[in-house]
């Protein structure tokens, strides 16, 4: 007997990480797919537009950046660094902490901080460092430092320090931010129902001053600076973290587009989800010689993942949109300054229940 099944809410499937697709038969249950998913929660978000944000422009106001900071991290940059115990690194912030007979000060930049010793160091190769002079220094003042990662990476042994100012250190941190004017050329206006696969073309323009690179935005082990989000009939924003799975029927998110230089763009596909899989058996045959059909699963896509919560009968009106903006706690967009945003789609969703006779993949038993 052919086994029938669909994912559970999608919004619910993709807390735990790995959602995988299991179908019913007669013969017990089985796994017909695996997708490895990032999770996601919900946004925070402030009053303004209508996805809850007021909308920014994506061109760069970004002035000339003084040469002091040619190289400089920030302090999230410089934990994802592989450290070795031996390379100069450049740092910027403000000074806290710091008090006469200790030998350190907590560097702040971004919400983040990180220990800075001065003095009574000793390098990774067992010999003592040197002392820098703290004199002239006081807490509040923005720094750049030059320094020593220390292998473990949670202390820094400094080199050499100069003052700057906070007006500088918002301009070099804006130079490197991503603006990436976004528009969602084709798509589609209806959608059958909640399984049907989904997908949308959409071109990405560099305005900024800097290359936007799709293996920073989408990192594989560190938690990138800014990714690209979206959000379905105005609700919470979310962002998907692929590593090479958009080759497959129904995939989410954008595929690699590479590295974007300013003043270029690009024409790349996003996968919105929702495909119907089919599992046959070459071994077993049906009456009229068929290969037996063993169960059938379905993938909700995002419309009915995020617009309905569950399904019920009638078409829906789902909005939809993307944005760039600094990336929180597993792809939680936490920050409400959004860099950039996108026009705004409407799409029909004829029937946000999963229609399983509408078989979009067909996979057999024991075969790649």
């Amino acid at each position: 007997m052919e086994g029938k099944s669909t994912f559970k809410n999608f919004g619910e499937a993709i807390k735990n990480n790995t959602v995988e697709m299991v179908s019913k038969t007669n013969s017990g249950t089985s796994s017909l797919l695996k997708y490895s998913l990032v999770a996601i929660g919900a946004a925070v978000i402030i009053g303004g537009g209508y996805f809850g944000y007021k909308a920014l422009s994506s061109k760069s106001n970004v002035s000339s950046v003084p040469s002091e900071f040619k190289g400089a991290l920030t302090i999230s940059e410089y934990g994802a660094l592989d450290k070795t115990g031996s390379q100069t690194v450049k740092l910027f912030g403000k000074i806290s902490s710091l008090s006469s007979g200790d030998s350190y000060f907590m560097l702040e930049s971004e919400g983040s901080s990180m220990y800075v010793y001065y003095d009574n160091m000793t390098g990774s190769d067992g010999n003592k460092l040197s002392s820098v002079s703290m004199e002239g220094f006081a807490n509040d003042d923005y720094v750049i430092i030059t320094g020593q990662a220390s292998k473990e990476g949670y202390s820094f042994f400094l080199n050499k320090i100069e003052k700057t100012t906070e007006a500088d250190i918002n301009n070099y941190i804006n130079s490197k931010k991503p603006s990436l004017a976004m528009t969602i050329l084709d798509y589609p206006r209806n959608v059958k129902h909640g399984c049907s696969t989904i997908t949308m073309s959409v071109k990405l323009r560099n305005d900024g001053i800097v290359p936007v690179e799709y293996s920073k935005m989408y990192a594989k082990n560190i938690q990138p600076q800014y990714m690209i989000y979206y959000s379905v009939a105005g609700k919470d924003w979310y962002s998907f973290n692929f590593a090479g799975e958009t080759n497959v029927q129904g995939y989410l998110g954008f595929k690699d587009f590479g590295t974007i230089n300013p003043g270029e763009e690009k024409i790349v596909s996003f996968g919105g989800g929702g495909n119907v899989i089919q599992a046959l058996d070459r071994a077993m045959s049906e009456a009229e010689g068929k290969p037996h059909s063993v169960s059938t699963a379905g993938n909700e896509n995002m419309l009915i993942s995020y617009e309905q919560g569950s399904a019920t009968a009638g078409a829906k009106t789902v909005y939809f949109k993307f944005a760039v903006a600094k990336s929180g706690y597993m792809g939680v967009a936490y920050d409400p300054s959004f860099r950039s945003e996108s026009n705004k789609i409407t799409i029909n969703l004829e029937n946000p229940e999963c229609d399983l006779t509408d078989i979009l993949e067909t996979k057999y038993i024991g075969e790649e």
